[in-house]
């Protein structure tokens, strides 16, 4: 059986990371082709893979036109990403939309979107007919990955479209029919938000997603270790900040991780943990509250967890992740945005709308007495038994076309 699969990078390639590696060890065909970042990431992990530049002629004028004009503004150095590549792959999206559209339509497109303008299905269409496979499979994000289940739906081809998590920001494509004849989610909540934007039941399946199941592999023993190299004892409780950048408020997060600290410093045994975004925040521009532990953005995201009591964020994924491990977290529901994450009591999460909430709230997680307590409990555990063996599920999904 040969699958196609096409990815971005972030979170997206490790969705597919796992899903390629059961299915080769099972002895299928994978053809993957790495879109930008996720070229580096599947280079560093040892996989095969093609990008844009392989199936198109760098010779082509249009083509080179097109991606000469947008790469200052599109292109990064030292990402693991060439000019050539970024340029292949600006100006295979920007020509198709001149042929498809003409050029001054093209032009007031982009000018109205940048590249979520682009939705390169005629040279998805190509790469299938080259490549041939029985199935394909991608993520959820726009542009090439939808243009690719696009095409499969228009050649008949068997597709797969796994949603990373919440499908807020995409569900106007998302809820398609075009958009993979079968979707694979993370939980129930989202299953029924794409039922009722207009996707048909049979075509949703909960799985959970691949890239979360080393969650359940952790051993115990590793929070004890952790949190006793950090000077921890058994009584403490860490209180984690998940940071994220807010552009339209660069001073919220710094406003949230100073009153959290000031909580934690009130109650007896009580630190916070500050884990500042990985890729958007300048850790040397930032003021860590004094007496807040800090988790690097070199140690890795599960040791901030593992350490951690309970965790709190806005919209952050970290959440998500926190309460597949069970642990309390707390939303505070005040970021630009909200729309995109669905974090509610169905989850498991305590959900606050301002600051002035959060002492209280805090104090309800950590005393653990409740009732609503003992129902988010339920709740995180019910997340976390539709994730495990969400590989495999989706495997079989993929097999069942075979």
């Amino acid at each position: 059986m040969k699958v196609l699969m096409v990815c971005y990078g972030g979170a997206h390639v490790a969705l597919i990371l796992p899903l390629y590696k059961q299915l080769i060890s099972k002895g299928h065909e994978c053809v993957v082709i790495g879109l930008t970042t996720a070229g580096p990431v599947l280079e560093r992990e040892g996989v095969k893979h093609k990008r844009v530049i392989d199936y198109v002629d760098m010779n082509n004028e249009g083509l080179l036109k097109s991606g000469e004009a947008l790469l200052e503004a599109h292109h990064t150095n030292g990402i693991g990403i060439t000019k050539e590549e970024s340029i292949a792959y600006l100006g295979t999206s920007y020509s198709e939309m001149i042929t498809v559209h003409g050029e001054d339509k093209a032009k007031e497109m982009y000018n109205e979107k940048g590249l979520a303008s682009f939705l390169p299905i005629q040279f998805m269409t190509s790469v299938l007919k080259l490549e041939a496979p029985d199935v394909v499979v991608s993520t959820d994000s726009p542009r090439m990955e939808r243009a690719a289940l696009n095409a499969s739906i228009l050649l008949g081809i068997p597709s797969v479209c796994c949603v990373v998590i919440f499908p807020h920001i995409g569900m106007h494509y998302l809820s398609r029919p075009d958009n993979g004849a079968v979707m694979c989610v993370c939980n129930s909540t989202i299953r029924d938000q794409l039922i009722q934007a207009g996707r048909s039941p049979e075509s949703i399946i909960v799985t959970g997603n691949p890239s979360f199941e080393k969650l359940f592999s952790v051993p115990e023993v590793s929070r004890k270790t952790l949190r006793n190299s950090r000077g921890l004892s058994d009584q403490s409780q860490v209180v984690l900040w998940a940071d994220q950048p807010e552009p339209a408020n660069p001073e919220l997060p710094r406003q949230i991780r100073s009153r959290l600290n000031a909580i934690c410093l009130s109650r007896e045994n009580c630190s916070s943990l500050i884990r500042l975004h990985p890729s958007s925040t300048d850790p040397t521009k930032e003021p860590i509250p004094e007496g807040a532990m800090l988790s690097p953005r070199e140690e890795p995201l599960i040791n901030a967890l593992l350490v951690a009591d309970v965790v709190v964020t806005c919209t952050s994924t970290v959440a998500y992740e926190a309460l597949l491990l069970g642990k309390p977290v707390i939303i505070l529901r005040m970021s630009q945005y909200d729309k995109y994450a669905d974090y509610s009591e169905d989850v498991g999460a305590l959900v606050l709308d301002s600051i002035d909430e959060l002492e209280s709230g805090l104090e309800e997680l950590i005393s653990d007495k409740s009732p609503r307590t003992q129902i988010l409990k339920a709740n995180r555990l019910a997340l976390a038994e539709e994730s495990v063996g969400a590989c495999e599920k989706i495997v079989t999904v993929i097999e069942s076309y075979h």
